[in-house]
């Protein structure tokens, strides 16, 4: 029988799951791998400081909308499941894109030391 993925295992899966596939969402997170120059913790954070932001302005803007009670507790409990993931969740997700990151930059590197080898041949 497989084990069932823990709630922040399947978060990681599916946020990997939704970035790798939007061409702009993988831009923008190998750009800040970049950034980061191999700092899980640098990127972590800022993932982690983007994510909130963008969860915590949604909800609040569903909150306005709702403009009843029930709504209100709706939005506390998306709240709950959608914001406080540990530093560790973004971390995984950091190192995903570090790691991808540095498998580009030794394949460019071996690029062009085989281009400048040929070349000399």
């Amino acid at each position: 029988m497989t084990a069932q993925p823990t709630a922040r295992e399947q978060f990681v899966t599916d946020y990997l799951l939704v970035t790798d596939n939007n061409e702009t969402a993988y831009n923008m997170h190998m750009k800040l791998a970049f950034e980061s120059n191999g700092t899980i913790a640098y990127m972590s954070d800022k993932l982690r400081a983007d994510y909130e932001k963008a969860i915590g302005g949604t909800l609040d803007n569903i909150r306005a909308m709702s403009g009843h009670a029930r709504g209100g507790v709706t939005v506390d409990l998306m709240a709950q499941l959608l914001i406080g993931w540990g530093s560790d969740v973004f971390d995984d997700i950091a190192r995903h894109y570090i790691d991808k990151d540095l498998e580009n930059r030794v394949y460019d590197r071996l690029s062009s030391v085989l281009k400048t080898e040929k070349a000399g041949a």
